[in-house]
């Protein structure tokens, strides 16, 4: 057991670099102007090259991406392109709503999977254990549906 443990914790560090790598990457490859997303679609050359160079995109993906870095490791997530505003500060401030949600969504869950786990098992492989299995993809699937033909927390227009 401890031998299991202490493997796992090697991993954890090499695999949280490995998806935070894959997560910069997606998200600088996903196309778009953070410094357009700032100025404006009217903004002068001359003002997005200086905004570029003052949030540090002029310089390659491996020198932002360990700036982040030596950033995240400190507790600094950087800025948003949006707002200017930190990010550690704009997770902070929604912490409480989505602990609240988080809690809430937990004491539906919970009871209703270990009913439907119980009567899955009491009724295995019938028309009922079907349709338990589909309800219960049904229900996973819902945290993935778009809302009014966008994501979830966007505002039209951004």
């Amino acid at each position: 057991m401890v031998r299991y443990l202490a493997r796992r914790v090697l991993i954890f560090g090499p695999s949280l670099l490995l998806v935070s790598m894959l997560t910069f990457v997606m998200v600088r490859s996903a196309g778009g102007d953070p410094a357009e997303l700032r100025l404006g679609l009217h903004a002068s050359p001359e003002s997005l090259q200086r905004v570029r160079r003052e949030m540090g995109l002029t310089d390659s993906w491996p020198v932002q991406y360990w700036r982040w870095l030596a950033g995240a490791v400190n507790g600094n997530l950087g800025r948003s392109y949006l707002t200017g505003s930190s990010v550690t500060a704009e997770i902070l401030s929604r912490f409480p709503a989505t602990l609240e949600l988080a809690l809430g969504s937990m004491i539906v869950a919970i009871p209703l999977g270990i009913a439907a786990g119980t009567v899955s098992a009491v009724r295995s492989r019938t028309i009922v254990d079907n349709l338990t299995m589909v309800g219960g993809l049904f229900g996973i699937s819902m945290g993935f549906w778009k809302r009014g033909g966008r994501a979830s927390g966007t505002r039209p227009g951004t």
